[in-house]
């Protein structure tokens, strides 16, 4: 029997939800009702020895990508069709003015939660201007604005003005920052490398095994807790499905059977492979990687060892205060339309594919409604992680 392979390109229209049923189905919280935080394997007595507190890193990784594939099942494999399905959700163009007010207004944030805690935030010109954080910068610093990846998709990280932002040492990370999956092509070459000049790369953080204890370097210098903050800001989910149909078709002529030659009639039968996509565009914050980390005088100067085999809680600090469950806002900032993916150049070209590939494209429509939901969520998560390291 020949078998005969017809891909059909189909597309479900757009749909906008309320929230999403992959994350948790949390607003962002008032200060009244802050989300859920936790200790990263450590706890607060940790910051015991000096209430003074120096921020190093203020970064917002923009989640610019996000896609769902549809292959064969887990059983019976070699008797099924091996096509595949890719759904991508991207907002590859965000407005850069945009992320500055929005990490600006993080590191605000976090300084002023820090005061009202009881910490001395030391002022950002007495940290910039020390030759240990320009040797932390010299070792493992990376450009702002750089064009990333994640084990999602691609990011767009972002950091506040006056800070640069580096790199911690992947050891510390875990797999959720491994650049694994790209669908814009934001890594490209040996070394998973960003195409952004002067941008990271997964060898500059895996050779960053330095970076621990030039920042406990750094807390001694000053008699302050080197403080790191993080934000995972997401785009929202695509969904993919695949269906086979089969059907039966009559043919006159010659054919073979067991290495015979014959004439006659016969049939054969044809399968045709259905992709259908949607996707949910909606800001959100994911938990566990979105954190506050601090780094002591009398810490650890080697590094804080994650499980490299399994997505897991980030530890680049000795005390590291998380996000404990998602955040989920609003649909109504964005407008998204059905796009097109390129093979040979264009949107996609040369990342990751399947055989059937639909896209859908994301623009920011509202700008202030978007600056105003992400800014409380990342105010409500600094409440939330700050109120555990309390004073």
């Amino acid at each position: 029997m020949n078998f005969t392979k017809m891909l059909r390109f189909a597309t479900l229209p757009l749909v906008f939800c309320a929230s999403l049923s992959a994350m948790a189905q949390t607003p962002a919280a008032p200060s009244a009702d802050l989300p859920k935080a936790a200790f990263t394997d450590s706890t607060a007595a940790g910051l015991a020895a000096t209430k003074r507190v120096a921020i190093t890193n203020v970064t917002i990784a923009f989640q610019s990508s996000t896609g769902a594939m549809a292959g064969p099942g887990l059983f019976f494999r070699a008797f099924q069709p091996k096509d595949e399905v890719l759904t991508v959700l991207a907002l590859p163009n965000m407005n850069p003015g945009l992320q500055d007010a929005l990490a600006d207004a993080a590191y605000n944030q976090l300084r002023n939660e820090l005061t009202a805690a009881g910490f001395e935030v030391l002022p950002e010109e007495q940290v910039t201007a020390s030759a240990n954080y320009k040797a932390i910068l010299g070792q493992a610093g990376y450009a702002n604005h750089s064009r990333f990846a994640n084990a999602m998709g691609d990011i767009s990280l972002v950091s506040t003005a006056g800070l640069q932002p580096y790199l911690s040492y992947a050891g510390e990370l875990g797999t959720f920052y491994s650049p694994t999956r790209s669908y814009l092509g934001w890594v490209t070459g040996f070394g998973q490398n960003s195409p952004t000049p002067g941008g990271p790369s997964f060898i500059k953080s895996s050779n960053a095994w330095k970076v621990p204890g030039m920042e406990v370097a750094l807390a001694k210098e000053l008699n302050a807790h080197v403080v790191k903050a993080y934000y995972v800001i997401t785009l929202g989910k695509a969904e993919a499905r695949r269906k086979t149909d089969y059907s039966t078709s009559q043919h006159s002529g010659i054919f073979m059977y067991k290495g015979d030659l014959y004439s006659g009639n016969y049939s054969t039968i044809d399968r045709t492979i259905t992709g259908t996509g949607k996707a949910f565009a909606e800001i959100g914050m994911v938990a566990e990687q979105t954190r506050i980390s601090f780094r002591s005088p009398t810490g650890n100067a080697k590094w804080q060892k994650v499980s490299m085999f399994k997505t897991a809680a980030a530890k680049d600090g000795d005390v590291v205060v998380r996000l404990d469950e998602p955040l989920v806002g609003d649909t109504a900032f964005f407008d998204v339309q059905q796009g097109q993916l390129g093979r040979n150049g264009g949107f996609f070209s040369q990342q990751k594919r399947g055989d059937i590939n639909l896209a859908f494209i994301a623009s920011v429509s509202n700008e202030p409604g978007y600056g105003r939901e992400v800014t409380g969520m990342i105010g409500s998560a600094n409440k939330a992680m700050i109120a555990l390291v309390k004073p």
